[in-house]
């Protein structure tokens, strides 16, 4: 059964860029997405999923706001998140991991880094 991944970006070519990555990573995944915090939850709440990939600025809701809001519910409440972010400095990563996030990446990444923290938090190898 492959491992399921939704990736959440306001940002089009970014979230269509790590989708790609994803799908052809070689690594048995299905890919979904979308575009802010309030589809993420709804999508959080209908289907399960086993990695979460969130953009930490968003309209209406932060990535931070929908991991809180995630971590405090019944399902997917326990999944690894990836926090993905343009905002490096050392605050946005504090209050990422004390919101939730299992891990934190920089944009821009490479798409092997990329691919590694993915692989890393699904416990399988992906590549380039």
């Amino acid at each position: 059964m492959p491992a399921r991944v939704l990736v959440v970006d306001d940002d089009d070519p970014i979230r269509n860029m790590v989708v790609r990555l994803l799908q052809f990573s070689g690594g048995d995944l299905e890919v979904d997405a979308c575009e802010d915090g309030p589809s993420a939850l709804q999508k959080l709440a209908d289907e399960d999923f086993d990695l979460l990939l969130i953009d930490y600025t968003m309209p209406a809701m932060s990535g931070v706001e929908v991991i809180q809001h995630l971590r405090g519910s019944t399902r997917n409440q326990e999944i690894p998140v990836i926090m993905l972010t343009a905002r490096s400095e050392n605050h946005h990563l504090i209050e990422s991991l004390e919101g939730g996030a299992s891990f934190f990446l920089a944009k821009p990444f490479e798409p092997q880094e990329l691919l590694d923290t993915v692989g890393v938090a699904l416990g399988m190898t992906l590549e380039f």
